[in-house]
């Protein structure tokens, strides 16, 4: 398998990191006395009293006096869950959304905007940001972190601008893999299964000196397709292979370098529902290899100071999609800083800055549905930020942070937060929050051309789709949101956690009409025998002759203002010493209002509202069994969601399911699972989508036995 990490023409931004780290390893002298700077352990749900988080305030606190809404995923939570992919991980989370709409593409928000472009969340691995600005959101087929390296998943639900930057709006999902010192010896994983086909990882982490740690992996797997509507085989399967490293050195007492770096190939095969131009005709593709390949190189730096802490980090990123819409070759290079510090009084101050760039190489002779108007170009954004937390007094403290942000669509942004959070006791917290927070226009919105590929449905007898014109005049969308939070140990025992929020959005991107004459690729404003129809959808003309579809010419624009409010609940209830229960909910309004009072308007109002699920629940059974049986339970519920006001078929009903795993520890270090997935439904519908082309299959009833060895 050949997989190039960086094409050569820009291949200076990776190479000048690991320049970086090579120079950091020869100009740093090492220590024999070995030292620490933060140890974040791996701490178990018992001990959320205690549990260390970094993501809310970029400093270390205990996630129980956090001002945010936040949520954990341990490593044990992964493994006694069963979980094989960061979406299925973030289903836990109250708040989150999280929806399959084939064998490889999720729908997945917080807070409602649920979508498979879901752009207002933004997602980190280790450091490095993996949203594409194409859409600004991620392609979660190609984030296959070794889910046995996770140290943690931090989650909070709500703007994060302040600190990470913009489309961190909704949410900020952190995810922290383990230190190579918490990963010495090797580990064997392999598992088959109905769906989950075939899967192995294998890992083994060693010790260079007594301050040098190392770790090697690889992994790999194969998912079975989907069913379609009928029960006949979609043929989306999925495969992968992924290898990588991670280095760790302590130079002295101080000083703490990483260095590592993933290799990815792999394809998947998403059915699509295109309009074949040739044959004149509506059709469904699929069995069509998707191909995707790419790798990063991250080096970090932190030294201790002796009232603070710097930290350094640089990443180079390569991604390809070939992809039967648009071929995309990214390049992605990013330098951040950070200098944290206490002053005056009892304040700390944080600030930093950073720097991206990414470069783009489209083909265009392999861009039949997806075009730009540039195929070689680059996009450049740099931010800074500063936060300062203070105690008021010795139970309340307030935290205010602002980050600018220039890109080159919209100019500078300002993001600023306020937070308090007040502890009267060490049982109890009580925080609130207010947060502006920007989404930028990703260039899907604001520079794509899309035809042939947006089937919405029938009219009058015909076909009907979108072609979909970017808007270069396209504003950031706003949001300005109200937070308010409670949690309380009630007993050793017992604890509960509330979050409830009031969000206003401005300027939230919809869908427009274009206007007579503006079809696009050769669309005509005159019906033709057997070629597409440009209309107008306001004042529908009978269709007579031809069998090509109907096409609405659209625009995009910032035509909507959306106010969302609700609340997320979470308990966790050790009954006994072998028995733990743990519960959330959440409940979610939206409203949305456009400008525009016209049938597209109406229609995007009842899009943005349908998609949001009113209702989601978590409910989860952990028991540890005589003779080293565990035996844990997941059901989950999502309440229906309205994604087509004209057409209910398409409508999503409740989604109710359970996830059932029996393990059994067979000897130290080696241990047997079998793990039953979607339990209730021999098949299930849990998204439709109709902008992007992808068409929806049924997620299945599953089975898969594992057998995992550490030594």
């Amino acid at each position: 398998m050949k997989i190039r990490i960086l094409p050569t023409r820009k291949a200076l931004p990776a190479m000048s990191t690991v320049v970086f780290g090579a120079f950091l390893w020869g100009t740093v002298h090492a220590d024999d006395n070995l030292g620490s700077t933060v140890d974040l352990l791996d701490f178990s749900l018992q001990e959320l009293m205690v549990l260390q988080v970094t993501s809310v305030s970029r400093r270390v606190q205990r996630q129980f006096d956090a001002a945010a809404a936040i949520y954990t995923i341990t490593q044990d939570d992964i493994r006694n869950l069963g979980i094989t992919s960061i979406p299925e991980a973030l289903r836990t989370v109250p708040g989150m959304q999280v929806a399959k709409l084939n064998g490889s593409t999720w729908s997945l928000s917080a807070r409602g905007f649920n979508y498979v472009f879901a752009n207002k969340l933004l997602v980190l691995i280790d450091g490095r940001t993996v949203y594409t600005p194409l859409f600004s959101g991620v392609n979660w087929d190609a984030q296959n972190v070794m889910m046995d390296d996770i140290d943690r998943i931090e989650v909070i639900r709500g703007p994060g601008a302040a600190l990470w930057g913009s489309n961190a709006v909704n949410g900020v999902i952190n995810i922290i893999t383990k230190h190579t010192e918490d990963t010495q010896g090797g580990l064997l994983r392999g598992s088959v299964g109905t769906e989950e086909k075939t899967a192995g990882a294998v890992r083994y982490g060693g010790e260079l000196s007594d301050d040098t740690f190392y770790r090697i992996y690889a992994q790999g797997f194969e998912r079975d397709g989907q069913k379609n509507k009928d029960g006949s085989d979609a043929r989306d399967g999925w495969f992968m292979h992924q290898a990588g490293f991670r280095f760790d050195r302590y130079f002295s007492d101080r000083d703490d370098f990483t260095l590592q770096s993933d290799i990815y190939e792999g394809s998947t095969r998403p059915p699509y529902y295109v309009y074949d131009p040739d044959q004149h005709q509506l059709k469904t593709v699929n069995n069509l290899d998707r191909a995707q390949r790419g790798g990063n190189v991250l080096a970090k730096f932190t030294r201790s100071l002796d009232n603070g802490e710097v930290m350094l980090k640089s990443y180079g990123e390569y991604y390809q999609n070939d992809d039967l819409r648009l071929n995309e070759k990214r390049d992605t290079w990013d330098i951040e800083f950070q200098h944290s510090f206490s002053w005056w009084d009892d304040h700390t101050l944080v600030w930093g800055g950073n720097y991206r760039i990414d470069w783009y190489n489209l083909d265009p002779r392999k861009n039949h549905y997806v075009t730009l108007k540039e195929n070689k170009f680059s996009q450049k954004l740099w931010s800074l930020f500063v936060q300062d937390s203070f105690r008021y007094t010795p139970t309340l403290e307030f935290t205010l942070s602002t980050r600018v942000q220039h890109n080159e669509t919209t100019g500078s942004e300002l993001q600023p937060n306020a937070r308090f959070s007040w502890t009267p006791n060490k049982e109890t917290t009580v925080w609130g929050a207010l947060s502006r927070a920007v989404k930028t226009p990703a260039l899907s919105e604001t520079s794509l051309e899309i035809t042939n590929i947006s089937y919405t449905g029938i009219l009058q007898g015909n076909d009907t789709m979108f072609a979909v014109s970017g808007n270069p005049d396209l504003v950031s969308e706003k949001l300005t949101a109200f937070d308010l939070g409670f949690r309380r140990q009630v007993t050793p025992d017992f604890s509960v956690d509330i979050a409830g929020y009031l969000n206003f959005y401005k300027d939230v991107t919809s869908y427009q009409y274009y206007g007579p004459g503006q079809c696009q690729s050769g669309f005509q404003d005159a019906v033709l025998q057997d070629e597409p129809v440009c209309i107008d959808p306001l004042n529908l003309p009978p269709i007579v002759g031809g069998t090509g579809p109907v096409v609405f010419p659209t625009i995009l624009g910032n035509t909507l203002e959306v106010f969302t409010h609700g609340v997320e609940i979470a308990a966790d209830w050790q009954i006994k010493d072998w028995w733990r229960l743990r519960l959330n909910y959440s409940y979610i309004n939206v409203d949305a209002d456009t400008q525009r009072k016209d049938d597209y308007g109406r229609r995007n109002e009842a899009i943005v509202e349908g998609i949001a699920a009113k209702h989601t629940a978590n409910l989860f059974s952990f028991m540890q069994l005589p003779d080293d049986w565990t035996l844990n339970l997941w059901f989950k519920y999502m309440s229906k969601l309205h994604l087509d006001p004209h057409y209910e078929v398409n409508n999503i009903k409740d989604n109710a399911n359970l996830d059932i795993r029996i393990a059994k520890e067979l000897k130290p270090g080696l241990e047997a699972s079998l793990v039953g997935q979607n339990l209730l439904h021999h098949r299930q519908l849990q998204f439709y989508e109709v902008f992007t082309g992808q068409t929806q299959t049924n997620v299945e009833r599953s089975a898969y036995l594992q057998l995992r060895w550490t030594f």
